[in-house]
Parts: structure tokens; sequence; C-alpha cells
């Protein structure tokens, strides 16, 4: 007996680190992706996970325009706990995501195991029901579908729900089964804290009650009178019912981006309609995922009729079948119960369609058809239990590779927003998202793309805030001042007080040479929020120009204290410690920057013109190539290199370097032409 608890004990291990690596190995290059859309506002600017002391203000907080961590405290609180062990990156937060999936991965197969050993499952699958429950888990776990839930940051509320969702339905299915063998209900407790917390995670968990109860019906008890016996197993697991209402209407629900009163539940429907056969295409064939499809609605019948006859068809024919063939029919039911919170009547308006809504429902589908095709293939086709299991390898390492593809579009965010701008081309938030990432690129092709797209929203005019926001960034980086500040002030007229806005207005006041009302913006956006690291950076950039040099120092040191990874901080640091005269300071704040940003121009060049002070041309060359390189429009590092080339005898490339220079504009003194021999004629 013992021999045989040990042997279970060691298979649930193995079983663990098989599924654990597999997807580690699939979600692994997806750390280094950034923070995407709703992550910013979720995490970076979501001042209520900043610290866990006191606790209540995690909990409880104020709501914004549906953010995705709004109503639900739980994942609020796993964020803050999140930050407080790993810090801002997000690569902290995705390890975390990719723990709870491997997690859901793990729940997923307790429950499999366990129902596919049922006397209500045939004979085939109960046999092998630890071998099908590993294959279903696993190649549930590795396939890209999941990506939206795991890769993506905030969309931990999908997967963190989901795991509420499991461990409630699991502790459920163990207790019934342990109540009626040895008649008692420890499990009964438990089973209500797990759902009332999984109320706090997401909307979703309203399901469970249901879930349990079609599982029961259909595996557990094999009748509805057995069900009914379970009453109170059922009962406890509708705890989840009160804890969302709670969320729903005490701490403020999801604002006005979902609920009856958000858009037409009508033609919300029509749209679901046609929203399910998407996602069951893209758990049958999961190419061609899209990151986001818009906020649109049906027309109406004429449009979405069809599909709406087609759903409304084959979700009862799943019934009436689940009413016949409890056990055939379940998962198809179970999978039309997890969409229903999200994809039936009830608006979420902001998104109308999305792939990460089907995370846990897919579940439903592939776990049972990995069994029907086992049963299928040992049965009719003969085919070894060593055949299909290496069968399942090759499936896992396809949908392995398509994740990997996957994560290495969120690596390229570009990626994702040009395939969801191909998937639907009116897409005004794949335009604006789009039209952002390329502005970041800083070259003239991109920067004249991404104008091109914003006109395009313009043009809707349904997005006014963003795209002013947009617009400001995009003008920026043009070096138009005045225009940017235009489109900053359209934004803060909507918003006064958004922080991040107003250290955007004081950026573009210190570029227009209006320093004290700069100064003053950049004050009331730290005093607002003064864990914006860009802020601080510009106070200190201001403080600079108006001579206050320890001033700015400090605020470049509290930039990288907030922000540790923050490039510019360490670079603009170095210049106050190089300013001030401490080099050996100054080099290790610009060696820091490089490290973190080698493809930054201006942190290579102004270590190099440090180098250049300590006597170490060779080392300052290579920085002036590198950021030449990076920019070779950058005027002045090809000034300085060509003075080091000329200091060192070598004319040739001196002279080139100083021809560029008068090529891009810039006044050398007529001592460095005359030594080269350049006539001033070249400007």
């Amino acid at each position: 007996m013992a021999a045989a608890a040990g042997s279970i004990v060691w298979g649930k291990l193995a079983t663990a680190v098989i599924v654990c690596v597999a997807v580690g190995l699939a979600y692994v290059n997806g750390l280094a992706a950034p923070f995407i859309m709703d992550d910013f506002s979720s995490i970076p600017a979501n001042r209520s996970i900043r610290s866990l002391r006191p606790i209540w203000p995690v909990i409880c907080y104020p709501h914004g325009e549906g953010r995705t961590h709004d109503g639900r405290p739980l994942l609020n609180l796993s964020l803050a706990v999140n930050r407080a062990a790993t810090g801002t990156s997000p690569i902290g937060f995705r390890v975390v995501n990719i723990l709870i999936h491997c997690g859901n991965a793990m729940f997923l197969f307790a429950m499999a195991s366990t129902l596919l050993a049922r006397p209500a499952i045939p004979a085939g699958v109960r046999e092998r029901s630890g071998d099908i429950a590993l294959a279903g888990s696993l190649l549930w776990a590795l396939h890209p579908l999941c990506t939206a839930a795991v890769t993506y940051v905030i969309q931990r509320a999908e997967s963190l729900g989901a795991l509420m969702i499991l461990a409630t339905v699991v502790t459920c299915v163990h207790g019934i089964l342990a109540s009626d063998v040895r008649r008692h209900a420890r499990l009964l407790p438990l089973v209500v804290v797990l759902a009332a917390l999984a109320g706090t995670a997401k909307e979703t968990s309203v399901a469970i009650p249901l879930l349990t109860v079609l599982i029961d019906r259909a595996v557990l008890s094999e009748s509805w009178r057995g069900t009914l016996r379970h009453w109170p197993w059922h009962l406890a697991a509708a705890a989840s019912w009160p804890s969302v209402a709670v969320m729903l209407t005490v701490l403020g629900g999801r604002g006005s981006s979902a609920g009856l009163d958000s858009a037409s539940p009508w033609l919300y429907l029509l749209t679901q309609a046609k929203a399910i056969w998407l996602y069951l295409f893209r758990i049958c064939w999961p190419q061609g995922l899209v990151f986001d499809y818009g906020d649109f609605l049906s027309a109406g019948l004429a449009e979405s009729g069809g599909w709406l006859v087609a759903t409304a068809a084959v979700f009862a024919g799943v019934v009436y079948g689940y009413a016949r063939y409890p056990v055939l029919f379940l998962g198809p039911l179970l999978f039309f119960v997890l969409l229903g919170p999200t994809s039936s009547v009830i608006p979420v308006k902001t998104q109308t369609i999305a792939e990460h809504r089907a995370y846990l429902a897919s579940a439903a589908l592939i776990v049972p058809a990995v069994a029907g095709a086992w049963l299928i293939a040992s049965r009719r086709l003969g085919l070894s239990p060593r055949f299909l299991g290496m069968a399942v390898g090759v499936i896992a390492l396809a949908l392995g590779l398509s994740t990997v593809a996957r994560n290495q579009e969120f690596v390229t965010p570009e990626r994702l927003w040009r395939k969801a701008l191909a998937a639907e081309p009116r897409n005004e938030r794949a335009m604006i998202n789009l039209a952002a990432q390329l502005i970041a690129k800083k070259d003239a092709a991109s920067l004249g793309e991404a104008e091109r797209l914003l006109a395009r929203v313009a043009e809707t005019g349904r997005y006014p805030k963003v795209h002013a926001v947009n617009s400001g960034s995009l003008l920026k980086v043009q070096g138009r001042y005045p225009e940017a500040l235009a489109a900053i002030d359209a934004v803060l007229e909507l918003t006064p007080d958004e922080p991040a806005t107003l250290a955007d207005r004081g950026y573009v006041l210190w570029k227009l040479g209006r320093l004290p009302e700069a100064l003053a913006a950049l004050d009331q956006a730290t005093a607002l929020d003064d864990q914006i690291a860009p802020a601080w950076l510009n106070r200190g950039n201001v403080q600079l120009d108006l001579g206050k040099q320890d001033e700015a120092e400090r605020s470049f040191a509290r930039s990288v204290e907030i922000d540790p990874r923050y490039a510019k901080g360490w670079d603009h640091l170095g210049i106050a410690r190089q300013a001030r005269g401490d080099r050996a300071a100054a080099l290790a704040a610009f060696d820091r920057a490089v490290s973190l940003d080698a493809a930054d121009p201006e942190a290579r060049y102004n270590r190099a013109n440090l180098l250049v002070a300590l006597g170490r041309p060779a080392d300052a060359l290579a920085d002036y190539d590198a950021a030449i390189g990076n920019d070779p429009r950058f005027r002045d590092a090809h000034f300085n290199r060509g003075v080091v080339h000329l200091r060192a005898g070598r004319l040739g490339p001196a002279r080139a370097d100083i021809e560029a220079f008068l090529q891009l504009g810039g006044k050398p003194p007529d001592s460095v032409l005359q030594a080269l021999g350049v006539q001033r004629g070249h400007e």
C-alpha cells in the first residue's frame, strides 16, 4: 500500500515537472516584452499597488473608467504583492503569470484525472485516465491562445480568475466524492472561501455553481436525484455570487466599461454570436491570433442574423445532447457556460471580442477532444499507448513552437498592432497604439506613417484624449513644441490633474525655454504622483538650466530610485555628477545607462566625452562610433570624434567627421578647419 501511494506521489510530481518545464520553455522568450496597452493604467500608473501597508487601500481603491483591475481586489492585491517582490519590471509580473498558468494546468490535470476515472466514463478512457489527463492539460497549457492571458500581463485577470474557478471546482468535486464515501463534509468551508475569493478575482466566477452542478450530474452522481443530494456543496460553490455582487456594487465594479447600461445588450449578443465561432476556430487552428479587435458592435440582424441562428442551434443541440448523453456533451456545455458571463448579453463595451476570454473555456473542449481521440485511436485503430504518447509529444511541440512565435510578437509590439489593424482596418485603437510604437522609433519614415495613422483617427473623433496624447508625443519628437503644447493642453482640458500629462507639459515648456512655467508643471506632476521617473528627469533638466545644480542632481537620483532600469535617468545623473567634478561617480552612472540601453546615442556620447577627459581616447572612439552608428545625424558626435582623430594625427577620418558636421549644419572653429584644410564652403 505504501509503495502504491509513493508511486502516485512520484507520478504527480513527474507530471508537474513535465508541464511546468514545457510551459517555461514555451514562454521564456516573452519575458522581455514591454508593458502593452492596458498594462500601463493597471501597473505603472496604479498608485494603489505601490505599498502593502496599510493593506486596505490595496483592496478598496479609487476606480477609473473600466481599468482592468477595477472591481477586482484579489487581482489588485496580486499586483501589489508582485510589485513588492519583483519591482516594476514587466519580467517579474510575467514570471508570476507563468506560475499562475502552470497552476491552472495542474488543477486541470487534477480535475481531469479524477473525472476521467469515474465509472460513467468509457473503459478505454478510464484505464488511461492519468495519461489522457496529462496529455489534455499539457496541450491546453501550450496552446498559443493562452498567450493572451499569460504574456499580456494585466490579463492576469483571466488566468487568476481561472485559477480560482479551477481551485473551487476541484475542491468541490473531491469534497463530494469524499462525502459519498466517508459521510463527512470537511472541505465544505474551504469551497465557500475559495468561491468567495474567486468572486474578487473576476466576474466570470459566477459560473462556478453551474459548473459543479453540470459535472456532478454527468460524471459524479449520474442522475439529477444524486446531484440534488449534494446541494450543500453546490450552495457553497454559489458563494461566488454574493461576492461578485459586492464587487459590482459596493466596490464600484467595472465603471461604464461593462454592464447592461454600457452598450446595447441585443447588439452585443449579435456580436458574440460571431465571436464564439471565432474562438472555436482559434482553438482548432491557432494561427493568425489577433491581440485586439477594437470595440465594434454588430450593426444588427442583417449582419449577424446567420451567426445568431447557427450559435443558437448549436447551443440548443448541446443542451439537448447533455440531457440525453451527459458525459458526451459535458465539455461543450461547459464551454458555453464558461463563456456566458462575457459572451452573451452583458456588454463589455471596451473589448467586444477578445481571445483571452476563451482561455479556460478552451480547456473544456481540448481535454474531451483528447479523451475522444485517444479512445478512437486505441480501440478502433489499435494504436499502442506508446505511439499515442509520441503523437501527443509531436502536437505539444508544434503548439509550443507556435506559442514561442506568438510571444515574440509581444516582444516587438509593432507586429501585434499591425496584425490587429490588418484583421480590422477600422480599429482606431490599433492605429493609436501602432502610431505610438512608430513614434518611439523616431526615424522619418516611421514618424510619417504615425502622422497618417493619427490623421485617420482624428477623422472619426472617437478617441479624443488618447489621440491628443499621441499627437503630442509625435509633435515632441518632431520638435514642433508649440503645437505639442496645444495638444497637451487639450488633454489637460479633459483630465486636468493627470500627472503624466503635466509632466509632458513641463518637458515641452522646458524645450520652449519657459523655465519657471516648466518647473511649476513638473512640481505639480510630482506632487500628484511622485513615482513618475520621466517627470523627475525633466525636473532635473529644468533645474540644471536654472543653475540649481544640487537640486538637479537630486531629481536625477530620484528618477533612478523610482526605476533603477531607467537609462535616461542614469545618463543625466552622470551629466550632473560630471558637472560637479565627480568623474568616478559620473562614469559609474554613464556605465549603468549604457548597460541598460546600449543603443541610446546620447548615453554613448556623454560617456565618450568623459572618457576623453579621463585620457582614454580609444574607449571614447568606441562610444562615438556606437553613437553615430545608432544616429548617423548626431552632429556633435561627429565633431567630437573628428577632434579625437585630429589629435591622434588621423587626418582622413578627422576630415570625414568634420565634413559630416558641416553638412549637418554645424559651425566648427576656424582652427579645426585650417588644421584639416577644409573649406567653410562645405556648409
